[in-house]
């Protein structure tokens, strides 16, 4: 199994950080703007990319307010994300936070692996501009690493 894992720091409280990526509307600012569901424990949020293509449902594991969430994906069947988990730990520094970010147990590190780990550095640079700047670039305004045909 291969996993993603990032680390960035953010000039926002902890409360904030959180909200942006412990709540569904905190999500449709930086990473899609298709996501629909819930964010307590044994809740279904759901990920939409490429106007519907792709619907990522994702079951909440862990919420803990200003520290952690943990996703299991529950669907996707053949799609590498696919039984992967994201894990998202706050480290609260001052008037920083920064985010330990994981995606983890991919079956194989190929091109689709390296495609999903650059854009996960698109997307955590969106929450950067989202959360000092107040607005983000979420799926479908953000800057693609591998331009589709």
């Amino acid at each position: 199994m291969s996993d993603i894992l990032h680390m960035f720091t953010y000039k926002a409280a902890p409360e904030k950080v959180f909200d942006a990526v412990g709540t569904v509307d905190g999500f449709k600012n930086w990473w899609t703007q298709d996501t629909r569901g819930g964010t307590g424990i044994g809740d279904t949020i759901t990920f939409g990319f490429e106007h519907g293509a792709y619907q990522m449902p994702f079951k909440v594991e862990k919420n803990e307010a200003l520290k952690a969430l943990e996703l299991k994906c529950i669907g996707g069947e053949g799609h590498p994300w696919e039984c992967t988990r994201i894990t998202m730990e706050l480290v609260p520094n001052g008037e920083y936070t920064s985010l330990k970010f994981a995606h983890r147990d991919f079956k194989a590190q190929d091109e689709m692996f390296m495609h999903i780990n650059s854009q996960w550095a698109v997307y955590l640079m969106s929450l950067k501009d989202y959360l000092e700047k107040g607005a983000g670039n979420p799926h479908p305004n953000d800057i693609l690493s591998n331009p589709r045909p």
